[in-house]
């Protein structure tokens, strides 16, 4: 489990200022990894060091995943949903 979250608004400008903040909680929680998103990992990498790992999560298109469903089924029926609705 994480030992802490650290949150910041979404398109946050990160600064060295920020990622000293970062530095100093894993110093104070005696952890040696932080882990972020790729988006924020592109911001971050140039400020931080190899204590930064980047979280690369799965995205499955529509409520099927990899199942039976493939995205385009789903998608086109989520067209025919919305233009019945019309």
């Amino acid at each position: 489990a994480p030992a802490a979250l650290l949150a910041y608004p979404d398109h946050h400008p990160f600064s060295a200022k920020d990622w000293d903040a970062c530095r100093k909680r894993m110093r104070e929680l005696e952890v040696d990894r932080v882990v972020c998103t790729p988006k924020d990992a592109v911001k971050l990498s140039p400020l931080a060091d190899d204590s930064l790992l980047t979280l690369w999560p799965e995205v499955a298109f529509g409520p099927y995943g990899r199942g039976d469903h493939p995205f385009p089924q789903w998608f086109d029926s989520q067209l025919t949903t919305l233009s019945s609705q019309r």
